[in-house]
């Protein structure tokens, strides 16, 4: 478990189905992300499987954001290269759980417990660039903006540039 102000962060857990059908059911949460809307128990199952059993280079670690013990969201950090520890790092809250730090909190926590475990990780992350939200929370966790893809993502019917952030310790 890891732990900040305000949240805990405990590995990702079936039982946390019903919140995170919730965050992954709504479109204005997932828009700017690779996933596809989820609408079943069924398929909230089945991406909790996938998250769960990767275990090749780009398996996940993937972890519930609780508040008070209940799931606000999701956050974790995919392996890129395991030699020299490169990770990537996402993050998905529900709707009314923005405008409030959690994403701010929840990134210094990950970063804080990534660089204890390997002090010479690099973390990447990309946000589509009209996503200001999700811009301004890594740049004020210490990613720095490396380059722009043009047309860079391509999902759930949008078509946008990709800005991409490195963070090392």
């Amino acid at each position: 478990m890891i732990k900040s102000n305000r949240l805990k962060l405990v590995p990702l857990d079936y039982k946390y189905s019903d919140d995170l059908l919730e965050v992954w059911n709504d479109f204005e949460v997932i828009k700017y992300t690779y996933l596809n809307l989820i609408q079943t128990k069924e398929q909230c199952h089945e991406r909790i499987d996938m998250l769960i059993n990767r275990t090749d280079v780009n398996f996940i670690n993937n972890f519930v954001v609780l508040l008070e013990d209940k799931a606000i969201g999701i956050a974790g950090f995919p392996i890129r290269k395991r030699d020299d520890f490169e990770c990537g790092f996402y993050y998905h809250y529900g709707r009314k759980f923005w405008g409030n730090g959690y994403a701010s909190e929840v990134a210094n926590a990950l970063k804080e417990y990534i660089f204890l475990e390997s002090p010479n990780a690099t973390i990447y992350a990309d946000a589509t660039s009209v996503n200001l939200a999700s811009i301004k929370v890594l740049k004020s966790t210490g990613f720095c903006q490396t380059h722009i893809t043009e047309k860079g993502f391509q999902n759930n019917g949008l078509i946008l540039d990709l800005v991409h952030f490195t963070l090392k310790n």
